[in-house]
């Protein structure tokens, strides 16, 4: 008998199809000698692909069998099942309809960073009951048959036959309706587009297309009802805020005519001055100027008073003519000085004269000077009684501004009204304006 060997992989796998074998680990130095230890196990974590083929083929049949049956079973359900026909169509949804008036609307304007919150709404709005209400009536579902010529209503497509009750009532069959119209939409959102694609799927084609066509018609009537509610309840409320300002304007008006006629108030254009004002502004100019002739004829009264004769001479043709006489009559008395004695009857009689006419200068003289007293203390005359006018003109505007501080508070009501009611009728018509327009943001 030969030896048995000592060396455990040249053993065969216990076990084993394949006959591999094991090979002993080689030892690492500085390991211990345990870990060079191998257990004389077989390997059962090992998988052999031949061993599953003998199965199958083993088992054939029965695997054929069952396949067989799967096929058979999904091509008889798939035969059987109710055939779905989808219609679509494309809606274009724009945050704001043309601006073809520059007058601003009721329907609030969606900014461009809404957040997709106003696609959002729109599409929510596509799948709502109200719309398949709409249509359910626009196509008249619930009453009027269906052309395949099947019994039943419009409903019976959308359940099975056991969900289908003997008899329902018109009611029943609308609820039904509104229930399972939103469904069978749906809503599908072109990506980064303003598009939006609307599946209707139905076992009748005819239906799906129909019912496609007429929640794109719903859809915009009812974003166009919207938009005219909207101003027609705009309208309808600014009318009534009109009418009532228009009754307190018309009341503020006539509680300021009463208060004005009461104290005696005349109130002219805003851009005009009352009469007590400008009868103020008048004494005021009237004093100024007053006050600038008296300080002129005083002036002249001092200058002339202080023996600064000068400016009376000058303004006096009287005096300059006497003046120009004396002179003469003094080079002929120094000319004859010459000749004659002062004593000499010639010379008396050329003295007398000069004399003479220097007792008429100093007469015109003081004339001339009376007269610039008299005109300085006219001038000062009538600059006290023009401040004594200016002072009653005064009070008498301050009396008028005092009785005018309720006249100002009813006329500031008086023009809050009349501004306010004026911005309403102006919104009023705006708002009627536009909602005419009827201006859709929403196409097929």
């Amino acid at each position: 008998m030969p030896n048995p060997p000592n060396n455990f992989s040249d053993r065969p796998e216990a076990g084993g199809a394949s006959g591999a074998l094991i090979e002993r680990p080689q030892q690492l130095p500085g390991m211990p000698a345990h870990h060079h230890s191998f257990p004389n196990v077989p390997d059962d974590d090992s998988i052999s692909l031949r061993e599953y083929w003998d199965i199958i083929v083993k088992r054939r049949w029965t695997v054929l069998t069952c396949f067989a049956i799967v096929v058979v079973a999904m091509m008889t359900a798939t035969f059987l099942m109710t055939k779905i026909y989808r219609a679509t169509l494309t809606l274009q949804i724009d945050k704001q309809e043309s601006n073809v008036l520059s007058i601003q609307g009721v329907t609030p304007t969606e900014a461009p960073w809404d957040g997709g919150e106003f696609y959002q709404t729109q599409y929510e709005l596509l799948k709502s009951d109200a719309l398949a209400q709409r249509v359910i009536e626009q196509l008249n579902l619930v009453t009027a048959p269906r052309k395949s010529g099947a019994d039943g209503s419009w409903l019976d497509i959308f359940r099975k036959d056991s969900d289908k009750p003997a008899a329902e009532q018109p009611e029943q069959i609308e609820t039904g309706l509104v229930a399972s119209l939103p469904g069978q939409l749906t809503v599908a959102p072109v990506r980064n587009s303003r598009l939006v694609k609307v599946h209707f799927d139905s076992p009748d084609p005819e239906m799906a297309a129909r019912i496609a066509n007429a929640i794109s018609v719903a859809f915009i009537n009812l974003n166009l009802e919207r938009r005219m509610e909207a101003t027609s309840y705009a309208r309808t409320f600014l009318q009534e805020r009109i009418n009532q300002i228009k009754v307190k304007l018309e009341d503020s008006e006539r509680e300021l005519n009463a208060y004005a006629r009461k104290e005696g108030i005349v109130k002219p254009d805003d851009k005009q001055q009352s009469p007590d004002t400008q009868v103020l502004g008048e004494f005021t100019t009237a004093l100024a100027k007053a006050q600038g002739e008296r300080i002129r004829a005083e002036a002249l009264y001092q200058h002339a008073k202080s023996g600064d004769t000068s400016i009376l001479h000058a303004d006096n043709k009287l005096i300059q003519e006497y003046k120009t006489r004396q002179a003469k009559l003094e080079g002929d008395y120094q000319e004859g000085l010459k000749t004659f004695k002062p004593g000499y009857p010639k010379m008396q009689q050329l003295e007398s004269q000069i004399n003479e006419l220097q007792a008429k200068i100093d007469q015109e003289t003081k004339a001339g000077l009376n007269a610039l007293k008299a005109n300085y203390e006219a001038a000062l005359a009538q600059e006290n009684q023009l401040a004594a006018k200016l002072q009653e003109s005064k009070q008498t505007v301050l009396g008028a501004q005092d009785r005018s501080f309720q006249f100002n508070l009813l006329k500031r009501e008086v023009d809050t009204n009349r501004q306010l009611y004026d911005s309403l009728l102006q919104r009023y018509k705006e708002i009627g304006v536009a909602g005419g327009v009827g201006i859709n943001n929403i196409t097929v």
